[in-house]
């Protein structure tokens, strides 16, 4: 599948997911919604930023890189928003169930942070290859 191909599917799935965050949004009652509309809203929540935030950050790198459009861009660009989304929707579940305080909040983004410092340095790092020694 070309990369062209791969936007078209994620514009079509960012506007599906919108569309069902803004209905929920706007159709629903909060006070009286049960937990599987939470667990849609919510769901809808992460799609939609995981596709918003992919395409702004994809288009960023595409612009920093002498507007290449590099396949490698893309998968990096759609798990960078994956963890912000990861942070937007923990913080609102955790402030839809009022546990939220600046303690939760400062452990998910670091625990975000970390992980994306995983995913950025572990190709960076030399091949090692360790030798065992035979003791004759």
């Amino acid at each position: 599948m070309t990369t062209k191909a791969k936007l078209y599917y994620l514009f079509v799935g960012t506007l599906f997911s919108f569309g069902v965050w803004l209905s929920i949004l706007l159709y629903t009652n909060p006070t009286y919604a049960d937990i599987l509309t939470w667990l849609a809203f919510l769901a809808s929540f992460f799609l939609w930023n995981v596709g918003f935030w992919g395409f702004v950050i994809f288009y960023l790198k595409v612009s920093l890189s002498n507007h290449e459009v590099i396949y490698s861009l893309l998968s990096s660009s759609l798990r960078q928003s994956a963890e912000l989304s990861i942070i937007a929707t923990t913080l609102l579940g955790l402030s839809a169930l009022q546990v939220l305080g600046w303690w939760e909040a400062g452990l998910v983004i670091l625990v975000v942070i970390l992980t994306e410092t995983f995913f950025q340095t572990k190709n960076s790092q030399p091949n090692i290859q360790l030798t065992k020694r035979n003791n004759e």
